[in-house]
């Protein structure tokens, strides 16, 4: 299935959801009393959704007019600050947690870790990382607090991190090795990355889409271009055009024309109708 189909099928899905959103709205309008269930529904509705903004507002009115919020409500709420990264709405929802007495439940935990590292707190993000016990947490926590350090470039941290959850006894999953392959490319770290990609197979796990482009990227960048392109011809499925587009950059920052015309020949043939695709393989 090509990028281009992909997308329009996930544009009709929202629109069906938008449709459906829409009749929720209006039923939830037409409730002459709402608990908190009605109202964690609506707001994991919008979030669902996309439309983080909305759930926040909704959630804002909530707080005015509605019942107090529960877990459910919170990892929702919490969940739009982060796609949306408001971090200042974020340690609003915190202190709102604190105030109202919720108890930190694991999944509340990781949602706070997760927000905060996604928006750039690291410290506070370790704050609530190591406020509890760490022996209790579970890989959806590390792999939150590993995930938010490799988006930032902190890749030796991340690392660390990992180390510390094995000497704990958290099993690693497919996300664990996914957020240490982002790692990896964002420090350049070929053979670190070799190793995690390696790491799956030998724990029982398929490498999915997700794990072949950070390979892809972390080899590129490195300049084994060739490496890359055989680490492309291994997947399952088509290569995405933004793989495509990483290797491609490789191949003429690092002078291997041979192989980006191969490269740039495939992007037009999954992408025939893109203009720019038959500039980038003319400029190569």
């Amino acid at each position: 299935m090509s990028e281009s189909t992909n997308k329009l099928e996930s544009t009709r899905e929202i629109e069906q959801t938008s449709k459906i959103l829409i009749s929720a709205r209006e039923v939830f309008n037409l409730m002459p009393e709402r608990d908190v269930v009605s109202w964690s529904s609506l707001i994991d509705g919008y979030v669902k959704a996309g439309d983080y903004r909305e759930a926040l507002v909704v959630f804002e009115r909530m707080r005015v007019v509605g019942p107090k919020a529960n877990e459910v409500t919170m990892v929702s709420v919490l969940c739009a600050c982060t796609h949306l990264g408001a971090l200042q709405q974020g340690k609003v929802m915190h202190r709102y947690m604190v105030e109202n007495k919720l108890p930190f439940t694991l999944v509340l935990q990781t949602s706070l870790v997760d927000m905060y590292a996604k928006c750039g707190a690291i410290e506070d993000a370790l704050g609530v990382f190591r406020g509890g016990s760490l022996h209790r947490s579970d890989v959806l926590m590390w792999n939150a607090m590993i995930g938010g350090l490799a988006i930032h470039g902190l890749v030796q941290q991340a690392l660390d991190i990992f180390e510390e959850m094995q000497i704990i006894g958290i099993v690693p999953n497919e996300i664990t090795y996914l957020c240490l392959l982002s790692a990896c490319a964002h420090g350049g770290l070929v053979k670190e990355a070799w190793h995690f990609f390696e790491c799956l197979g030998k724990h029982g796990m398929k490498p999915k889409c997700e794990h072949y482009a950070c390979m892809v990227d972390v080899l590129a960048r490195g300049g084994q271009v060739t490496e890359a392109y055989q680490v492309l011809c291994q997947m399952p499925r088509e290569p995405t055009a933004s793989m495509l587009g990483a290797l491609l950059s490789g191949c003429v920052n690092h002078g291997k024309l041979d192989l980006a015309e191969i490269v740039g020949r495939k992007f037009i043939e999954i992408e025939p109708g893109h203009d720019g695709r038959y500039v980038g393989l003319s400029n190569v």
